[in-house]
């Protein structure tokens, strides 16, 4: 994904983001229950970890790629889902890695 300066996008999102700065966040988190190594082996777990395994792509070629997941929405039913060309991995982000703006 481009950064929104060099796409040119900053008008359509300048008043959202001038909302968001106006907003007092405030980020809260506990102690550590470990040290440093317990952490980051906690954290290694996860940040190493495959999006979307192997067994789950159904199909990669030159119109895309597709793979199977299951559907929680529908009784856990397993569907198939397919992303064209470059788009794939712009459609995982926002499927997978929604950030909830």
């Amino acid at each position: 994904m481009l950064p929104v300066k060099q796409d040119n996008q900053l008008t359509h999102y300048q008043s959202l983001l001038d909302e968001l700065w106006k907003k007092p966040w405030v980020v809260y988190c506990e102690p550590p229950l470990g040290n440093a190594r317990q952490i980051v082996k906690y954290l290694g777990l996860y940040t190493h970890r495959v999006a979307i395994s192997n067994h789950r792509i159904e199909n990669i070629d030159g119109s895309g790629v597709s793979f199977f997941y299951k559907d929680y929405k529908d009784n856990s039913k397993k569907s198939s889902q397919s992303y064209p060309g470059l788009s794939s991995s712009a459609g995982f982000a926002c499927t997978y890695c929604h950030t909830g703006l």
